[in-house]
């Protein structure tokens, strides 16, 4: 089904990576896991930059306009400040990108946990309908949902 998408070296790192065997779940499992791994990268990055001026970037930024960082035109601390901003940008951008996994999976975890809930209905002796789910069969969804999403 992948085939001519994803190459077989890149399916068996993937695999391997993720202990899944199913691309359709893998590659969602890596991406995530890349995407929080940059996101720590660049927050560390931005708390080094913090530690070194002892301001935020917003703060640096607003000093250099005004005059108030010393050496400003340096070489070292004009690189400093466009890698900072260059992080702060990769920050936001990464945090975008995991929103948007999250609320996949939030999605995702709801569809599957519909299947759970409707099967909670027929063993409890319900007739309800997916779409009009009484508040024991809610609790339990709830508490199905919390679990996958943490």
């Amino acid at each position: 089904m992948y085939e001519g998408v994803i190459t077989k070296p890149v399916y068996q790192v993937l695999s391997e990576l993720t202990q899944e065997t199913k691309v359709e779940v893998a590659l969602p499992l890596a991406i995530k896991d890349w995407v929080r791994l940059r996101l720590k990268e660049a927050m560390q990055e931005r708390d080094g930059f913090e530690r070194r001026y002892g301001m935020d970037f917003v703060t640096f930024q607003q000093a250099w306009q005004e005059g108030r960082i010393p050496n400003a035109h340096s070489h070292q601390v004009e690189r400093d400040y466009w890698e900072w901003e260059a992080t702060i940008t990769d920050e936001q951008q990464l945090q975008r990108m995991r929103q948007i996994l999250l609320d996949a999976g939030r999605v995702r975890a709801a569809g599957l946990l519909s299947r759970a809930g409707l099967t909670y209905l027929r063993r409890s002796g319900c007739q309800t309908s997916d779409r009009n789910l009484d508040q024991p069969a809610r609790r339990y969804l709830d508490r199905r949902l919390r679990g996958c999403l943490s």
